[in-house]
């Protein structure tokens, strides 16, 4: 099953916190891994990459991602210039290494990052 995300437009809480599972669903241990991406997939068709970090011990596997100003930077058009836009969003971990290895969660589908309009929006 999906995760669902939930933040309103220009918040810049709650932190994202993932807790990454191997296919038997236990812990992915991040040990030795050097990035760790949120990777967006905007309704609109375009795509973000965030750097996340680890949360706790790298053997539980979680990661953290909190949303800062900068990512709501859109145009006076409507269109994206690099942030994200209320709507439904695809979302996934993308973790690299020990040396080149690449895993990316969830294996079977996408999350999904739901941002919605708050009511003092101008």
């Amino acid at each position: 099953m999906a995760g669902i995300y939930s933040l309103k437009y220009r918040d810049t809480r709650p932190i994202l916190e993932a807790a990454l599972k191997n296919p038997d669903g236990t812990a992915f241990d991040l040990t030795g891994a050097t990035s760790w991406k949120l990777q967006i997939k905007l309704a609109d068709g375009s795509a973000l990459s965030r750097d996340m970090v680890v949360q706790g011990t790298a053997t539980a596997g979680v990661l953290r991602y909190t949303p800062i100003a900068t990512d709501w930077n859109v145009s006076s058009g409507g269109g994206t210039v690099g942030g994200f836009v209320v709507g439904e969003h695809r979302i996934e971990f993308e973790v690299i290494g020990p040396s080149t290895a690449r895993s990316t969660f969830p294996n079977t589908g996408y999350d999904v990052m739901r941002i919605v309009a708050d009511i003092g929006q101008g």
